[in-house]
């Protein structure tokens, strides 16, 4: 079973979370690996408690949190990212490391039209539309 680093929009990651446990509760192709939910993160469970806003840590908070997020990227056989008109700086960045600088394979779900963007394409090895067509090609 390959390691899947899956990016997406910090905004969306309760909801994705549900979707991530149900791919890795039913095939065995992959593992979705979420950085959100890999490790204890301090400054996420604060921001869910409304301690603090989503960009509202220290410079060292900062790096920490890329730096651990680039090494659990470079432990994975592969990058599965979930893009759409949600901003999502990191996840985009994610895409491009993965690629372009770790030469680790990316399969993207293109939400709102981004499955044709030229970065999308270039920086992705296989693209779908939807959540449901990503089942579809895992077998689930």
């Amino acid at each position: 079973m390959k390691r899947c680093y899956w990016a997406h929009p910090w905004t969306l990651r309760h909801e994705l979370a549900d979707w991530a446990e149900t791919v890795n509760g039913s095939q065995e192709i992959i593992q979705l690996i979420d950085p959100f939910h890999h490790n204890v993160r301090p400054e996420i469970q604060e921001q869910d408690r409304g301690e603090r806003g989503h960009f509202e840590m220290s410079d060292d908070e900062s790096y920490n949190i890329v730096e651990q997020d680039l090494a659990l990227l470079c432990s994975c056989d592969m990058a599965m990212a979930y893009v759409s008109n949600e901003v999502s700086v990191g996840t985009h960045m994610e895409i491009v490391y993965a690629r372009k600088l770790y030469a680790i394979p990316v399969w993207v779900i293109g939400l709102d039209g981004l499955d044709r963007h030229p970065w999308v394409i270039e920086h992705s090895e296989f693209i779908v539309q939807s959540l449901a067509e990503m089942e579809e090609a895992l077998g689930i």
